[in-house]
């Protein structure tokens, strides 16, 4: 599959693409079929969601992606 990593270009993105292609997936810039976002700048989520090729999108952070509220203060745990 062809995979995008984009976001914050820092150690965890490198490990992820290093993964990804360990795995047998071909990691590319753009023309991905699933893309990874690492929290980072929010236009570059924007234009990750808007692209058409894109079917699959993993988030990193459900913190991020919900946003913080009196009800959800900061990052959640899978169980909650």
């Amino acid at each position: 599959m062809n995979v995008s990593v984009s976001g914050f270009d820092g150690p965890l993105a490198r490990a992820t693409r290093a993964e990804l292609e360990r795995r047998g997936h071909r990691v590319i810039a753009s023309g991905a079929e699933c893309a990874v976002f690492i929290p980072g700048d929010t236009g570059t989520l924007e234009a990750v969601a808007k692209d058409p090729g894109v079917r699959r999108l993993v988030l990193r952070s459900h913190g991020y992606a919900y946003g913080a509220n009196p009800k959800n203060p900061g990052m959640m745990t899978e169980d909650r």
